[in-house]
C-alpha cells in the first residue's frame, strides 16, 4: 500500500469518509518525518481533509472509488497530489462565496475549495484521460529549512549570529533568536 522514495511517499485509499482519519495520519506522519513546523502541519491537514472530502462527496458522489496521494518536499516547499477517477470539475468556474451572505443565510458547507485556496500557496487542478489531479503546495519558509536537524539548525544560527555580531547588525541577531524560538517553542525563550 505504501511506497517510499527518499522524500516522497505515495499511498492509495478507498474514497470513503471512514478513511479520512487514515489519510490524515498518513499526511501527518510525512510532515512529522520531514520536520515540518506544527503550525504548517495544521494547515496542510485541514487542506488535505477538505480536498479528499470533496473527492468523496463530489467526484465519486459517495460511491466507490480510490484516492491516490503523493506527498513530497522540494527545498522549502511541500507538495501534495490528490488523484481520483471520479467526476471532474472546472476549477476556474468555482464560485467564490460571499462570506457575509453565507453567514447571514446560516448555510453549511460549500467553503472547502475557498478554504484550501486560502490555506495553501498554490492550488492546481487538471483532468486528463479520466483522471483528475489536484496539486497543493505550501511554502514552509526559513524556520523549516533550519528545523530538519536540531544540531544543524543551531550551527547555522550560530554562524549567522557570529557574522551578525561582527557586523553589529542587531536586527539580524534578533531575527536569529526569533527563528530559534519558532523552531523550538518547547525549549523556552531564546530572545535576548
Amino acid at each position: 500500500m505504501f511506497k517510499k522514495r527518499s522524500q516522497e511517499v505515495v499511498a492509495s485509499f478507498e474514497a470513503r469518509d471512514e478513511k479520512l482519519p487514515e489519510i490524515r495520519n498518513f499526511v501527518e506522519s510525512f510532515c512529522h518525518n520531514n520536520a515540518i513546523p506544527p503550525t504548517e502541519i495544521s494547515k496542510i491537514l485541514l487542506a488535505i481533509e477538505e480536498a479528499c472530502s470533496n473527492v468523496i462527496r463530489h467526484a465519486y458522489v459517495l460511491g466507490p472509488g480510490e484516492i491516490k496521494l503523493k506527498i513530497f518536499r522540494k527545498g522549502d516547499h511541500v507538495f501534495l497530489s490528490i488523484k481520483d477517477k471520479g467526476k471532474s470539475f472546472d476549477l476556474g468556474k468555482a464560485k467564490r462565496v460571499d462570506l457575509k451572505k453565507y453567514i447571514q443565510t446560516e448555510r453549511k458547507g460549500g467553503l472547502g475549495l475557498q478554504l484550501i485556496q486560502k490555506i495553501m500557496d498554490e492550488v492546481i487542478y487538471q483532468s486528463n484521460n479520466g483522471e483528475n489531479e489536484l496539486v497543493l503546495s505550501k511554502k514552509l519558509g526559513k524556520a523549516y529549512l533550519l528545523s530538519g536537524n536540531s544540531e544543524e539548525a543551531i550551527r547555522n544560527i550560530q554562524k549567522a549570529l557570529a557574522i551578525s555580531n561582527l557586523s553589529g547588525n542587531k536586527e539580524i541577531i534578533k531575527d536569529c533568536y526569533m527563528t530559534l524560538s519558532d523552531i523550538y517553542p518547547s525549549k523556552g525563550d531564546f530572545s535576548r
